[in-house]
């Protein structure tokens, strides 16, 4: 089976579409509109799949691949995405932030990290008090 290469949309502040690869036992369900799991940096975010490709996209070396598709069925089609297109021009809002408010507030999956002091450190805090 030929690689499949998805353009994603990033549920973060960011102008640009990022690529990633389609992992086989995937491809099948892959489509425009879907939520997917994707790795950014040290976390995982939630993205939309805005296209498809077979081909990986120039001047890229690594692809890291989605994680999980996370719904059933798309949440979009073509035409509407050409109208959150137009939305995100329009209102100079990034496109990933467009398709994050087409879902319920906490329908979003994304990585935290939290931090703790222990008791080292409140030995440390109270000596320099």
């Amino acid at each position: 089976m030929k690689p499949i290469f998805a353009e994603v949309a990033v549920e973060l502040p960011l102008e640009r579409l990022f690529s990633y690869s389609v992992p086989e036992h995937l491809s099948a369900d892959a489509s425009v509109g879907r939520r997917v799991l994707v790795p950014f940096g040290p976390r995982v975010v939630t993205g939309y799949i805005t296209g498809l490709t077979p081909t990986a996209p120039d001047g890229v070396k690594k692809i890291k691949a989605i994680t999980d598709l996370l719904d059933d069925a798309p949440l979009f089609d073509a035409m509407h995405l050409k109208f959150y297109r137009w939305l995100s021009a329009y209102y100079f809002a990034p496109l990933g932030m467009v398709l994050a408010l087409i879902n319920p507030a906490d329908a979003s999956i994304k990585s935290f990290r939290y931090f703790s002091i222990t008791e080292d450190g409140k030995g440390a805090v109270s000596t320099h008090s």
